[in-house]
C-alpha cells in the first residue's frame, strides 16, 4: 500500500496512568511509522495525564496536545481534512463533538477505534455514552472493534455501521518478551481497579492468597479503594509504568487475567494485558468468556479458572516444565497473530476495502448506446451484454414490472448464498437483529462485495434506461425468515431514496431471487399499473432462484408472510438517475 497520511485522535499516548489505551496506541503508531506511514496523534491535554506522563514525546510519528475543541478545530483542521485516514478512539474527551467535526471535515476514510466495545455498547443502550452516540456510527466508514464475534453483526445490522471489523488489542513484541529476572510472586495481577472486576479478583487471587499464606501474591494498578482488606501475602503496587510491565510479568510464576463484566457478556474480547503477559512467556490464568478458546487453546496455551479452588490447583500442579511449555506456546501464538505488525496489515487491508467500496458506489454501468458488445461488471470484469425481449420491455412499461427468468447464473447464485450463509455462521443473528434487518438490510458490510454483485443481470441497466452518470445505490440484502401464522395487513409502498440521494430519483429496482419464493414462502407482490396511478389488484410474483423481478420506481409493492420452512433470500439493486436528471 502507498504511504498513508494518518491522524489519530485517541485517549492518550503520552500517559499510561489508569488506562490500557496508551500501550496499544504506542505499539500501533510505532508500527505505522516503521511501515512508512505519516502519523499524527492528537491528544487532549488533561490534568490527570499531564501529571503522569511516562512518554511525553513519543519517538515515532508526531504527537500534539490540544487544550480544547476550539484549539483542535483551529490548529488541526487542515491535517484532518487532508488525511487519508482519520481515527477517533473511544473515551476521547468530548468524543461526540470530536466525531461530528471529523465526519464533517475529513475527506479520507473515517474510522472509530473502539478499545472498549462492550462497555461502549452497554453505555449506548443506557443512553449514557459520553464519546459516541448511535447516529454517529453510520458516519464512520470503518468501525474498528476491540470485540469480535456476534458483536460485529450487531454493529452493522442494528447500529448501522457500514463496515465493522474486529481489531483486537496488540502487543509490542520488543517490550514484552521473556526476561531472566528473579521470580518473586506465585501469582500476580496488573490492572486498574473497577467495581465489576473486583469480585472476580477477590475470588481468583485474594481468596487463593488466604488459602496459601506461605506464597507471595501481587496486585498492581491504580484507583483501588483504601478499605480493601488485602491478605498479608498480597503486595500492592499503585502504578507500574509500561517500561516495567515486562519485568513484572516475568517475576511471576503464573499471572492472572480478569475480564470486565460487559466484555465477559459479549465474549471475543481479549485485553491488551492478556497478550502482553503471554508475549512474556508467562502462563496466564484467565476467567472464562465465549471466544477465549479462539485466541488460546485451554490447557496448552492458557489456563482457565472459574473458582479459587481451580487457581489453587493450578498453582499446585503446574510445575516448572509445564509452566515453560504453556508460556512458550502462548508466546508463539501471540507473535504469530497479535503483534502491532499484524494490526497494521489488517488496518491497511480494511482501508483498501473501504476505498474499493467507495469506488464501486460510484460505478457507472454500461455505455448506454447499445453499440458495445460488452460492459463492465460490478467487480470490474467484462461480462456479455444480454438483450431483453420486446415483451419484457412492454410489460415493464404497461404493468410496471416484468420478470427476467434465469437472469442470474446458477453458479453466481450459489456463490452469493454461500457468502451470506458464512456470514450467518461467523456472526450469528439475534431475534432483535432479524426483526430490525428485515425492514432494512442484512450484513451491510457485504453489499459491495463481488459475490453479491455477481447476481445482478447484465441486461438490467439497459432495461431500466441507464444513462451516463447513473449509479447503483447500496444493494439491499433480504432474508425473510419463517413467520408465525398471524393476521397480516398488506399495504403497498414505493421505495424511498437513501440518505444523501434525496435530490435524485430512482430509474428502477431489480430484485434477484437467491432462493425460490412461492405463495407460501413470502413471495413478493405488486400492484400492476400503480406506477401510472391506476393500481390493479395485489398480484403475487413467484420466482425461482436466479429469476429477477424488475420494477418501475413508482410501482406499489409489498412483501408477504413466509409460512414456508426455509429462509427466503434475495438481493435488491436500485438504479439511481444521475444528478439533475429525472427517471
Amino acid at each position: 500500500m502507498s504511504v498513508l497520511r494518518v491522524v489519530v485522535l485517541g485517549l492518550s499516548i503520552t500517559s499510561s496512568w489508569g488506562n490500557g489505551h496508551a500501550t496499544n496506541f504506542r505499539a500501533l503508531v510505532r508500527a505505522l511509522d516503521a511501515r512508512g506511514h505519516d502519523v499524527l496523534f492528537l491528544e487532549r491535554d488533561v490534568p490527570w495525564y499531564a501529571d503522569a506522563r511516562d512518554l511525553p514525546s513519543p519517538p515515532y510519528g508526531r504527537t500534539a496536545l490540544y487544550g480544547s475543541l476550539e484549539e483542535l478545530r483551529s490548529v488541526h483542521a487542515e491535517a484532518v481534512q487532508d488525511a487519508d485516514l482519520v481515527v477517533v478512539g473511544s473515551y476521547v474527551p468530548e468524543g461526540v463533538h470530536v466525531g461530528r467535526w471529523v465526519q464533517e471535515t475529513a475527506r479520507g476514510v473515517k474510522a472509530f477505534y473502539d478499545i472498549d466495545t462492550p462497555v461502549t455498547l452497554a453505555a449506548l443502550a443506557r443512553g449514557a455514552c459520553e464519546y459516541l452516540v448511535p447516529e454517529l456510527i453510520p458516519g464512520y466508514d470503518l468501525y474498528l472493534s476491540f470485540t469480535g464475534g456476534p458483536t460485529l453483526a450487531h454493529l452493522e445490522t442494528v447500529l448501522g455501521s457500514p463496515c465493522a471489523r474486529a481489531f483486537y488489542c496488540l502487543v509490542d513484541e520488543q517490550a514484552y518478551a521473556p526476561q531472566d529476572v528473579p521470580r518473586r510472586w506465585a501469582l500476580g495481577y496488573l490492572g486498574t481497579w473497577s467495581a465489576d472486576r473486583q469480585p472476580v479478583l477477590d475470588e481468583l487471587l485474594v481468596e487463593p492468597a488466604r488459602r496459601l499464606p506461605g506464597q507471595a501474591f501481587v496486585v498492581a494498578g491504580p484507583q483501588y479503594p483504601e478499605d480493601i482488606a488485602w491478605p498479608a501475602s498480597v503486595s500492592r503496587i499503585e502504578h507500574l509504568p509500561p517500561a516495567e510491565h515486562g519485568a513484572f510479568y516475568n517475576a511471576q510464576r503464573l499471572t492472572l487475567n480478569v475480564t470486565r463484566a460487559d466484555m465477559v457478556r459479549a465474549g471475543w474480547s481479549p485485553s491488551v494485558r492478556l497478550f502482553e503477559a503471554a508475549a512474556c512467556g508467562v502462563p496466564v490464568v484467565s476467567d472464562w468468556w465465549e471466544g477465549l478458546d479462539t485466541f488460546f487453546t485451554p490447557g496448552t496455551e492458557i489456563l482457565v479458572a472459574r473458582s479459587a479452588t481451580e487457581v489453587v490447583e493450578h498453582l499446585a500442579h503446574v510445575d516448572d516444565e509445564r509452566r515453560d511449555q504453556i508460556g512458550a506456546a502462548a508466546r508463539a501464538r501471540v507473535l504469530a497473530q497479535h503483534t502491532a505488525e499484524h494490526r497494521v496489515d489488517e488496518l491497511e487491508e480494511h482501508v483498501a476495502q473501504v476505498r474499493e467500496r467507495s469506488a464501486r458506489h460510484g460505478l457507472r454501468v454500461g455505455d448506454g448506446g447499445g453499440q458495445s458488445g460488452q460492459r463492465s461488471g460490478s467487480d470490474g470484469r467484462e461480462v456479455p451484454r444480454m438483450q431483453t425481449t420486446t415483451s419484457e420491455r412492454a410489460a415493464l412499461e404497461q404493468h410496471g414490472y416484468c420478470v427476467l427468468r434465469s437472469a442470474a447464473p446458477p453458479d453466481a447464485v450459489a456463490t452469493a448464498l454461500r457468502r451470506l450463509h458464512l456470514a450467518i455462521r461467523h456472526h450469528g443473528l439475534s431475534s432483535e437483529e432479524i426483526s430490525t434487518c428485515q425492514n432494512t438490510t442484512f450484513f451491510p458490510h457485504l453489499r459491495w462485495e463481488p459475490e453479491i454483485w455477481g447476481v445482478l443481470p447484465p441486461m438490467a441497466a439497459e432495461l431500466l434506461g441507464w444513462r451516463e452518470g447513473d449509479d447503483w445505490a447500496d444493494p439491499q440484502i433480504l432474508l425473510r425468515f419463517p413467520d408465525e401464522a398471524q393476521p397480516w395487513t398488506y399495504e403497498p409502498h414505493v421505495d424511498a431514496l437513501p440518505p444523501g440521494l434525496e435530490d435524485r430519483s430512482y430509474r428502477g429496482i431489480v430484485g434477484v431471487a437467491l432462493t425460490a419464493a412461492g405463495a407460501e414462502d413470502g413471495v413478493a407482490c405488486v400492484y400492476p399499473g400503480s406506477h401510472r396511478g391506476d393500481p390493479g389488484e395485489m398480484t403475487p410474483v413467484p420466482l425461482q432462484a436466479g429469476d429477477a423481478l424488475v420494477m418501475h420506481p413508482q410501482l406499489g409493492h409489498t412483501g408477504t408472510l413466509n409460512l414456508g420452512p426455509t429462509i427466503r433470500t434475495a438481493v435488491y439493486f436500485r438504479l439511481v438517475a444521475g444528478p439533475g436528471r429525472g427517471a
